[in-house]
């Protein structure tokens, strides 16, 4: 099931996301967060756009959102695009499901396109921005250093 996201999933939404910071390069971050920092996040990203979280079984065990790609008046309608999974979830449609949701969301609100940033070595976020539609249009060489290895950052574009 896919819902709205409230400040009451910052525990599970935490325990999904700093998996990542800790075993990846899908987000840059380095630093864990706090149940209280990712409360924080999702009430401002809430505000400014869509928030969703896949459940099952009364769990959380994904989310997505899309936030202003900048802060400049003439961004709006640009959107950027995020999903994370459980670890135990990849590999069973939960993000196909949250992807076309969203997609399907941004549509409705009259944006005008979504990015997805994707670290160069991410093959499966790679995989899905293309199975709907995504263009990749651009690269960032080295735009960050995580586990002490230089990292590309791949712009993806769809037009809505």
């Amino acid at each position: 099931m896919i819902r709205l996201a409230t400040p009451e999933d910052a525990a599970a939404l935490t325990e999904i996301y700093n998996h990542y910071i800790l075993t990846t390069t899908v987000t840059f971050e380095t630093e864990l967060l706090s149940q209280e920092q990712m409360r924080r996040r999702i009430e401002e990203i809430s505000a400014e756009g869509p928030y969703f979280v896949h459940e099952s079984g009364g769990c959380a065990d994904g989310y997505c959102y899309a936030h202003r790609l900048g802060q400049r008046a003439a961004y709006e309608g640009s959107m950027e695009l995020s999903l994370y999974l459980a670890p135990s979830s990849t590999g069973k449609g939960i993000g196909s499901e949250l992807m076309g949701k969203m997609i399907e969301e941004c549509r409705t609100r009259g944006y005008r396109a979504l990015f997805c940033l994707v670290t160069d070595d991410n093959e499966a976020s790679k995989a899905l921005c293309s199975r709907f539609g995504f263009e990749k249009v651009g690269c960032l060489k080295a735009a960050g250093v995580k586990f002490g290895r230089p990292l590309d950052l791949g712009y993806y574009e769809l037009l809505l």
